[in-house]
């Protein structure tokens, strides 16, 4: 990380998204595999994506991820960087991944020590017609699973993020829209999870 960059101005912002992307990054998570696919089983009518990037290296980005990562524009410009929108868009080319919200009252910071419950609570949720008496355990075994594995053991350097919100065209607006990104800055990868559904 960069320690010679000042405060970036708005100009350094613009200039800077214009040209960054996050290539795919290609790795075996079996833990996060099984969260998900039972997570698409729980959301009968929606839709559950998961995919993880590489974050490249740049002196504004790193000044940002390093203080107050919201204050870059990152939520609502990295899902159209080339490599995130064609992922998202493949997933359904009629969705509009517009992320129009960069307040952090929409991407709210969450602790990695609260990520395992977190996931263990949206798969206990689960969809519309999802039955959760007597899963409590198994959700909270796949939560911590899934945890470990995004988190590495890494609980000082890694930021979270969640929101509930129907940021993009992708969430169906109902009650069961759930965005769950998880940064390595260390390794400089970021992990998405974005699932919906509709009764």
């Amino acid at each position: 990380m960069s320690a010679e960059v000042s405060l970036p101005s708005f100009e350094d912002r613009a200039a800077m998204w214009e040209t960054l992307d996050f290539p795919e990054y290609g790795w075996a998570h079996p833990c996060v595999d099984e969260y998900a696919n039972s997570l698409r089983a729980r959301y009968d009518n929606g839709t559950v994506l998961f995919h993880s990037f590489r974050i490249p290296e740049h002196p504004i980005l790193d000044w940002y991820l390093t203080r107050q990562l919201h204050d870059s524009n990152f939520f609502e410009r990295f899902w159209s960087a080339p490599t995130p929108s064609r992922f998202f868009q493949s997933a359904d080319p009629a969705l509009n991944y517009y992320a129009s919200y960069g307040e952090q009252s929409i991407f709210g910071h969450e602790s990695p020590f609260l990520l395992a419950g977190s996931l263990a609570w949206i798969h206990f949720s689960g969809g519309a017609y999802s039955r959760s008496q007597g899963l409590g355990v198994r959700s909270k075994q796949l939560g911590d699973a899934a945890a470990n594995e995004l988190l590495e053991d890494d609980f000082e350097d890694t930021l979270c993020f969640t929101s509930g919100a129907p940021w993009s065209d992708f969430f169906l607006d109902v009650a069961w829209d759930q965005t769950i990104i998880v940064i390595s800055r260390p390794k400089r990868l970021i992990h998405c999870l974005l699932a919906t559904d509709t009764d």
